[in-house]
Protein backbone atom coordinates (compact mmCIF):
# COMPACT_ATOMS: atom_id res chain seq x y z
CA UNK A 1 0.00 0.00 0.00
CA UNK A 2 2.45 2.48 0.73
CA UNK A 3 4.47 1.80 -2.32
CA UNK A 4 1.36 2.32 -4.16
CA UNK A 5 0.97 5.82 -2.31
CA UNK A 6 4.60 6.37 -3.25
CA UNK A 7 3.72 5.61 -6.78
CA UNK A 8 0.66 7.81 -7.03
CA UNK A 9 2.51 10.55 -5.67
CA UNK A 10 5.31 10.79 -7.96
CA UNK A 11 2.45 10.35 -10.92
CA UNK A 12 0.71 12.94 -9.76
CA UNK A 13 3.74 15.45 -9.54
CA UNK A 14 4.38 14.57 -13.02
CA UNK A 15 1.20 15.46 -14.67
CA UNK A 16 0.42 18.55 -12.42
CA UNK A 17 4.05 19.41 -13.54
CA UNK A 18 2.61 18.84 -17.29
CA UNK A 19 -0.41 20.12 -16.80
CA UNK A 20 1.23 23.59 -15.75
CA UNK A 21 3.88 23.72 -18.58
CA UNK A 22 1.11 22.93 -21.01
CA UNK A 23 -1.31 25.95 -19.32
CA UNK A 24 2.00 28.13 -19.42
CA UNK A 25 2.09 27.38 -22.86
CA UNK A 26 -1.13 28.58 -24.04
CA UNK A 27 -1.21 31.54 -21.98
CA UNK A 28 1.91 32.79 -23.67
CA UNK A 29 0.19 31.95 -27.06
CA UNK A 30 -2.75 33.88 -26.03
CA UNK A 31 -1.08 36.74 -24.84
CA UNK A 32 1.01 36.69 -27.85
CA UNK A 33 -2.13 36.56 -30.27
CA UNK A 34 -4.01 39.79 -28.12
CA UNK A 35 -0.71 41.66 -28.96
CA UNK A 36 -0.91 40.84 -32.93
CA UNK A 37 -4.81 41.66 -32.66
CA UNK A 38 -3.93 45.08 -31.28
CA UNK A 39 -1.31 45.86 -32.94
CA UNK A 40 -3.19 45.44 -36.35
CA UNK A 41 -5.80 47.38 -34.93
CA UNK A 42 -3.65 50.15 -33.71
CA UNK A 43 -2.53 50.55 -37.41
CA UNK A 44 -5.49 50.26 -39.16
CA UNK A 45 -6.33 53.17 -36.98
CA UNK A 46 -3.36 54.68 -38.07
CA UNK A 47 -4.22 54.23 -41.32
CA UNK A 48 -7.63 56.05 -40.55
CA UNK A 49 -7.48 60.04 -41.88
CA UNK A 50 -10.48 60.90 -39.49
CA UNK A 51 -8.81 63.04 -36.71
CA UNK A 52 -11.93 62.65 -34.80
CA UNK A 53 -12.01 62.36 -31.13
CA UNK A 54 -12.94 59.41 -30.20
CA UNK A 55 -10.48 57.65 -32.92
CA UNK A 56 -7.75 59.61 -30.91
CA UNK A 57 -9.14 57.99 -27.74
CA UNK A 58 -9.65 54.41 -29.47
CA UNK A 59 -5.99 54.61 -30.62
CA UNK A 60 -4.84 55.76 -26.93
CA UNK A 61 -7.10 52.46 -25.67
CA UNK A 62 -5.33 50.56 -27.80
CA UNK A 63 -1.97 51.41 -26.94
CA UNK A 64 -2.56 51.37 -23.62
CA UNK A 65 -4.15 47.93 -23.67
CA UNK A 66 -1.11 46.96 -25.65
CA UNK A 67 1.09 47.93 -23.49
CA UNK A 68 -0.33 46.58 -20.44
CA UNK A 69 -0.32 42.47 -22.67
CA UNK A 70 3.26 43.41 -23.71
CA UNK A 71 4.39 43.81 -19.71
CA UNK A 72 2.07 40.41 -18.73
CA UNK A 73 3.91 38.76 -21.49
CA UNK A 74 7.07 39.65 -20.33
CA UNK A 75 6.52 39.47 -16.32
CA UNK A 76 4.59 35.75 -17.19
CA UNK A 77 8.25 33.84 -17.12
CA UNK A 78 9.62 35.87 -13.92
CA UNK A 79 9.61 33.89 -10.66
CA UNK A 80 7.94 35.60 -8.01
CA UNK A 81 9.95 37.73 -5.51
CA UNK A 82 11.66 35.49 -2.69
CA UNK A 83 10.17 34.72 0.66
CA UNK A 84 11.58 33.19 4.15
CA UNK A 85 10.98 29.40 2.69
CA UNK A 86 10.62 29.92 -0.90
CA UNK A 87 8.60 27.46 -3.38
CA UNK A 88 11.98 26.30 -4.82
CA UNK A 89 13.69 25.67 -1.46
CA UNK A 90 10.67 23.44 -0.68
CA UNK A 91 10.58 21.83 -4.00
CA UNK A 92 14.25 20.99 -3.81
CA UNK A 93 13.58 19.77 -0.22
CA UNK A 94 11.00 17.43 -1.19
CA UNK A 95 11.69 16.58 -4.62
CA UNK A 96 8.64 18.23 -5.73
CA UNK A 97 10.03 18.94 -9.39
CA UNK A 98 10.18 16.63 -12.34
CA UNK A 99 13.62 14.80 -12.76
CA UNK A 100 15.49 15.29 -15.74
CA UNK A 101 16.12 11.03 -15.98
CA UNK A 102 14.91 7.96 -15.47
CA UNK A 103 16.48 7.38 -12.53
CA UNK A 104 15.61 10.52 -11.37
CA UNK A 105 12.34 9.20 -11.46
CA UNK A 106 13.01 6.03 -9.64
CA UNK A 107 14.64 8.43 -6.70
CA UNK A 108 11.38 9.93 -6.45
CA UNK A 109 9.06 7.20 -6.48
CA UNK A 110 11.39 5.34 -3.75
CA UNK A 111 11.55 8.68 -1.83
CA UNK A 112 7.88 9.38 -1.46
CA UNK A 113 7.03 5.70 -1.01
CA UNK A 114 9.81 6.50 2.13
CA UNK A 115 7.78 9.08 3.09
CA UNK A 116 4.39 7.87 2.99
CA UNK A 117 6.02 4.55 5.02
CA UNK A 118 7.34 7.33 7.80
CA UNK A 119 3.66 8.70 7.93
CA UNK A 120 1.29 5.85 8.33
CA UNK A 121 4.04 4.09 10.81
CA UNK A 122 3.92 7.18 12.95
CA UNK A 123 -0.14 7.77 12.73
CA UNK A 124 -0.39 4.32 13.61
CA UNK A 125 1.74 4.07 16.83
CA UNK A 126 0.09 7.71 17.86
CA UNK A 127 -2.96 6.07 17.63
CA UNK A 128 -2.13 2.90 19.28
CA UNK A 129 -3.26 1.12 15.86
CA UNK A 130 0.06 -0.75 15.62
CA UNK A 131 0.82 -4.39 17.36
CA UNK A 132 4.46 -4.16 17.56
CA UNK A 133 6.52 -3.27 20.67
CA UNK A 134 7.77 0.31 20.43
CA UNK A 135 11.23 -0.40 20.28
CA UNK A 136 10.55 -2.22 16.68
CA UNK A 137 8.67 0.47 15.63
CA UNK A 138 10.94 3.43 16.56
CA UNK A 139 13.58 1.32 14.71
CA UNK A 140 11.94 1.35 11.87
CA UNK A 141 11.11 4.77 11.58
CA UNK A 142 14.92 5.55 12.52
CA UNK A 143 15.98 3.15 9.61
CA UNK A 144 13.34 4.80 7.10
CA UNK A 145 14.48 8.08 7.81
CA UNK A 146 17.60 7.63 7.28
CA UNK A 147 16.77 5.41 3.93
CA UNK A 148 14.93 8.62 2.95
CA UNK A 149 17.95 11.12 3.46
CA UNK A 150 20.31 9.23 1.17
CA UNK A 151 17.48 8.77 -1.06
CA UNK A 152 17.34 12.64 -1.38
CA UNK A 153 21.16 12.57 -0.93
CA UNK A 154 21.37 10.00 -4.32
CA UNK A 155 18.65 12.39 -6.05
CA UNK A 156 20.54 15.85 -5.93
CA UNK A 157 24.00 13.83 -6.87
CA UNK A 158 22.03 12.32 -10.07
CA UNK A 159 19.96 15.52 -10.66
CA UNK A 160 22.80 17.75 -10.57
CA UNK A 161 21.65 20.85 -10.52
CA UNK A 162 18.90 22.87 -9.18
CA UNK A 163 15.72 22.42 -10.98
CA UNK A 164 15.29 26.41 -11.65
CA UNK A 165 18.82 26.00 -13.13
CA UNK A 166 17.75 23.41 -15.45
CA UNK A 167 15.81 25.16 -18.74
CA UNK A 168 13.22 22.04 -19.93
CA UNK A 169 12.48 22.59 -23.93
CA UNK A 170 8.74 21.40 -23.94
CA UNK A 171 7.82 20.00 -27.68
CA UNK A 172 6.39 23.18 -29.82
CA UNK A 173 7.32 25.78 -27.13
CA UNK A 174 8.56 28.64 -28.77
CA UNK A 175 12.12 29.96 -26.87
CA UNK A 176 12.39 33.57 -26.52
Amino acid sequence: MMITAGGLLAILQFTTNKFRARQSIQRKQQLRERVIALNAFVASMNQVSDAADFHAACLHDALRERDLVLRQLAAHGQRPSHRLFSRNAAQRLFLLYAPSSTAGWLLHWAFFTLLAAMVTSTARGLLHMSHLPLRVRVTFLIVTFVLAVLVRVAAIHVEGVKPEERIIHQPGQVLG
